[in-house]
């Protein structure tokens, strides 16, 4: 009996290793960010967007092109990755992974928590990350709807399209023309 179980565990042993040497799996640090982005985001990458630091994690926007959306007229989806580290000491993917979208003639909005926890359970961050396009032209100044007060959110611009990221649990948004009219909202 005890040489069945012997055998049946070093059975699994070579198998663990040979997948291991032959697998694909990466160590989870990466030499530098651009490494980091381009092994451990599970998602072909189509550009970089936009990328901040805010409470010592690295969020990268990036565009992607879904395979269920190949083909379609908007085709674009949006996603966030989220890294910490240098390139002296390394960087880590800490994030989730996802994309979002959906069709939209003004301005869309996402919005998607980040949360991560030591090995005691007890949170290290705990924050919200709103971003989205902005597609009509005609909207020049994005606010942002956090508590009760609307505030201005800086516009990127990055290959000729215009997007917005920002920090907080936002709870609606909403796109003004020159004149300060509202052309989009969204939330409450």
């Amino acid at each position: 009996m005890k040489n069945g179980i012997t055998l049946v565990l070093v059975g699994l042993g070579i198998i663990l290793i040979s997948w291991f040497v032959r697998s694909d799996f990466e160590v989870r640090t990466y030499e530098n960010l651009q490494e980091a982005m381009d092994k451990s985001i599970p998602f072909k990458v189509n550009r970089v967007i936009h990328t901040t630091e805010y409470d010592g994690v690295t969020i990268v926007m990036y565009s992607t092109i879904p395979d269920d959306l190949a083909g379609a007229q908007e085709n674009e989806a949006l996603g966030l990755a989220y890294f910490k580290g240098n390139d002296e000491d390394g960087w880590e993917n800490v994030g989730h992974h996802g994309w979002s979208h959906y069709h939209h003639d003004q301005l869309s909005l996402y919005s998607e928590p980040f949360r991560e926890y030591d090995s005691k359970g007890r949170p290290l961050h705990d924050f919200h990350v709103a971003y989205g396009q902005i597609v009509n032209p005609e909207i020049i100044e994005v606010k942002a709807r956090v508590d009760e007060t609307y505030e201005k959110i800086d516009i990127i611009t990055n290959e000729w399209k215009r997007y917005y990221l920002t920090i907080g649990e936002v709870t609606a948004i909403k796109g003004l023309s020159k004149d300060g009219e509202v052309l989009s909202k969204h939330g409450e």
